[in-house]
């Protein structure tokens, strides 16, 4: 993918907007603004058109959850740092931004994407918690390092349990399926005893009626 391209939607970040319910860097010195570079833009357009599972939840979840560790990991080496929620709901108004804006003003690469997701989903729209407009595709992210810790933290931990789950799911179902063949070895088992028991009780018979007959003859 071609990453030397002019995006004309960078994402801004306008404080001034958010006086009332945001704090600036000089209020709180522990806190810091981030804001999407275009190498993480564009690595993120490149990254899902070569892993469309990453949005189309066509895999499992566990392996979407590797898919999503392996694309923060590697915008975050870029830097800003961003939580994995912030990452997450980045990439789907993103989608749904360049869904609704005109190909006139997209580049090469976000025109390729959009139609790329308009295959790939269809008319269907990728899960946000947010709504996508012309007007709201700012990101205000002010974040402490610790915050993002956290957040990171939780993220793993529910994505541990959701593989702890499926790995429970599959060992309950491996143990169903041995029972089962246990079962069935048991009824051919028994089936080949009570062969035997039969053969058995013929051959005695059959015993029975040689000593008699000898018997006679002898007489």
């Amino acid at each position: 993918m071609d990453f030397e391209v002019d995006l004309t939607t960078e994402l801004t970040i306008d404080l001034t907007a958010h006086q009332e319910n945001v704090t600036t860097d000089s209020d709180k010195p522990d806190r810091i603004t981030n804001r999407v570079t275009e190498e993480q833009k564009n690595y993120i357009i490149y990254f899902v058109m070569e892993n469309p599972e990453t949005i189309s939840h066509s895999s499992t979840q566990a392996s979407e959850a590797v898919l999503w560790n392996d694309l923060i990991t590697h915008l975050n080496s870029l830097k800003p740092v961003k939580s994995l929620r912030n990452w997450r709901r980045y990439t789907l108004r993103l989608i749904n931004h360049l869904k609704i804006t005109p190909d006139l003003v997209l580049t090469d690469e976000e025109t390729k994407f959009k139609r790329f997701v308009k295959k790939l989903l269809g008319t269907a729209d990728p899960e946000s918690t947010e709504e996508a407009s012309e007007t709201d595709f700012t990101e205000v992210v002010i974040e402490s390092e610790e915050d993002i810790r956290n957040a990171d933290k939780l993220e793993l931990e529910k994505a541990k349990l959701k593989l702890d789950i499926i790995v429970n799911d599959l060992g309950v179902e491996r143990l169903n399926n041995l029972i089962l063949f246990l079962k069935g070895q048991n009824r051919r088992c028994l089936k080949k005893v009570k062969r035997l028991c039969a053969n058995k009780a013929y051959l005695q018979m059959r015993l029975r009626e040689f000593r008699e007959a000898r018997a006679l003859s002898e007489e």
